[in-house]
């Protein structure tokens, strides 16, 4: 690589992200490139940014996985050492929303290990980092849950031994996380289930900045301050946990040292998860969650007007929630905040007649939609929605609904003057 290259500013991955989409057009030979590149960059992107799906912006603070500088030559240095990585995966908006590079292994032969490491720049007002690449372990979500359930059991109960009392409290702790918000009960109960205990008393350290991580951690109760060292070796507060949070995910999708020290100011209650159990439980739900929305995305009809992109964030913005049989999801009359795709099961719409009766005007499932219509013409619910058995549904809110479907609003106008035929 030139020296001339070397000045350039390059985002760190660029030049591996060419070098492996050029070795897939020499190996695959595709007759139209233009198509070649589009399919290849929009399924680099939609599996890259499956966990970050998952690790939206929340309570967490600005913890990257950084290292501190001195010069300008360390910087050069580390540069021309950088490999590729194993595997990566797309870093959350929740940590730098003004990096948000999406990387991808297209070679995992090549199990090399990178040694670059970002600058941290702490001064006065908010923090700003650079993000680099770093080694991650090899890890294929589709082999997270290939284990026989007898010995995913076995795993479960060698770590469970809380109370009735305790369970309970962690589950409502869990029901505040966004990194929960769309697993089905069971597998909540799961995650729990693998959950330690740990109670910490005022100054205890957490975890430390540098460290190999073992372990994830959500908070319970107490008040925990985190610290990232500096250019000069110095430890700066750039964020305080107040009885709720998490951290502690990072080293454990990156495989990476600890990015942060983060101490317990007041005496306080965190329940912890073993990386292996993370990566089982979380990581593979996280992927195999996102395909799901994918999957469902492409079956409906009326979003064929979106672009793959436009597709893309509709997915990050979704969902999940379930009903069981006879549960009323909408009620007519009341104020419409959310809109409906069916994943799973069917449901029966109804109106109420001029004599107070229900009507029964048909019945939805798998790949169809309904919710829109009080979002459209922002007037209260038209028809009462019921569960027809166990359904499961991808929820979209109205600031996303107003947001990512301008292209399909014209369709679903359209549609609406369907509705009063009792056939649809």
């Amino acid at each position: 690589m030139s020296d001339e290259l070397l000045e350039l500013d390059l985002p760190p991955g660029y030049v591996e992200l060419l070098q492996h989409f050029t070795i897939s057009v020499l190996r695959s030979k595709p007759t139209n490139l233009i198509n070649y590149a589009i399919d290849y960059f929009t399924n680099l992107r939609d599996e890259a940014e499956a966990v970050e799906h998952f690790f939206p912006t929340g309570h967490n603070p600005p913890i990257l996985l950084l290292k501190s500088k001195s010069n300008r030559e360390d910087e050069e240095k580390n540069k021309l050492e950088s490999k590729e990585m194993s595997t990566t995966v797309s870093h959350s908006p929740r940590f730098d929303r003004h990096q948000n590079e999406n990387l991808k292994d297209h070679n995992q032969d090549e199990q090399e290990e990178e040694e670059e490491e970002p600058i941290a720049s702490i001064q006065s007002g908010p923090p700003r980092f650079r993000r680099a690449s770093i080694a991650a372990e090899p890890y294929n979500p589709d082999d997270a849950g290939d284990n026989d359930e007898e010995e995913e059991e076995q795993e479960i109960e060698e770590v469970d031994k809380k109370t009735p009392e305790q369970y309970g409290r962690l589950v409502e702790v869990c029901k505040k996380i966004m990194l929960f918000r769309n697993m089905e009960e069971e597998q909540l109960e799961k995650v729990i289930h693998t959950m330690t205990e740990q109670r910490f008393q005022p100054g205890d350290k957490i975890i430390v900045q540098g460290e190999e991580g073992n372990n994830f951690y959500v908070i319970d109760s107490g008040i925990y301050e985190v610290f990232i060292r500096d250019a000069n070796g110095q430890d700066k507060s750039v964020f305080e946990y107040q009885n709720e949070g998490y951290f502690g995910e990072l080293a454990l999708m990156y495989n990476a040292p600890r990015s942060a020290t983060v101490v317990a100011k007041t005496t306080g209650r965190v329940w912890s998860m073993e990386r292996k159990h993370f990566r089982k439980f979380i990581m593979s739900h996280a992927v195999r969650q996102r395909r799901a929305f994918i999957q469902l995305l492409h079956s409906v009809q009326m979003l064929q007007e979106l672009s793959p992109y436009e597709r893309m964030n509709l997915a990050d913005a979704l969902i999940k929630r379930s009903y069981q049989d006879g549960e009323c999801i909408i009620r007519e009359g009341e104020p419409g905040r959310e809109m409906y795709f069916i994943m799973q099961g069917r449901v029966r719409v109804e109106r109420k007649a001029t004599d107070g009766l229900h009507t029964a005007m048909g019945e939805l499932g798998k790949g169809q939609y309904f919710g829109e219509l009080a979002l459209l013409s922002d007037q209260p619910r038209a028809a009462s929605v019921f569960a027809l058995g166990k359904v499961i549904l991808a929820v979209l809110g109205v600031e996303s609904f107003e947001r990512l479907l301008g292209p399909c609003v014209a369709i679903m106008r359209r549609n609406t003057t369907l509705y009063g035929n009792p056939s649809n």
